[in-house]
């Protein structure tokens, strides 16, 4: 219900699709790249899939491509360097996995 439409060049990366409940009108938004959290998911203990982290801040970062002078609130923190540290905390701990599934025990650069 959240992917978004096709790619449109020019269009708003951001989509709102409005969804009527017996409680009122409420916006349900969706972001260009956002497909990319459905591939491959998580199942769950309570058998409810969920999107891998790794695949939701690779979204993320695809959407906010350019590293800006943006502050996290309350921090001298860049909020690109948080999108950017997300999808590479991620990478070393999927490639030992990856690694240890094939029964390679060698050092992961």
């Amino acid at each position: 219900m959240a992917a978004p439409p096709p790619y449109q060049p020019g269009s708003d990366a951001k989509k709102l699709q409005a969804i009527d409940t017996a409680h009122g009108t409420f916006a349900l938004c969706s972001f260009d790249f956002l497909a990319l959290a459905e591939w491959n998911p998580q199942m769950t203990k309570v058998g409810i899939r969920i999107a891998r982290p790794e695949m939701l801040a690779l979204a993320n970062m695809l959407h906010h491509p350019t590293i800006v002078g943006t502050l996290i609130a309350g921090t001298t923190w860049k909020r690109s360097n948080k999108d950017l540290g997300r999808v590479s905390q991620e990478d070393v701990p999927a490639r030992h996995d990856a690694r240890r599934r094939q029964g390679s025990h060698s050092h992961i650069p």
